[in-house]
């Protein structure tokens, strides 16, 4: 391993160690399963990932069909010689 690769690991063990401890909110410690706010706010939670996913579905579905229709552009023009 490099000199420089192990600087680098000692310096992010050194921030670790030295790090204090990261506390949740009151919402996403311990929620309380029957107040009306945090099932409200467990739902946007849910439909916004929801919502990212199917846009990023969208995406991936938009370049492989690009994909696709490019491959079969390429070899259908296999056989002539422009």
């Amino acid at each position: 391993m490099a000199l420089c690769q192990k600087a680098k690991i000692a310096v992010i063990l050194l921030f670790l160690g030295l790090s204090t401890k990261a506390y949740a909110c009151s919402v996403c410690f311990a929620p309380i399963k029957d107040n009306p706010q945090i099932k409200g706010i467990m739902w946007a939670m849910l439909i916004l990932l929801i919502i990212v996913s199917l846009v990023l579905a969208g995406i991936l579905k938009f370049f492989w069909t690009i994909a696709r229709r490019e491959k079969v552009l390429m070899e259908s023009s296999e056989g002539m010689d422009l």
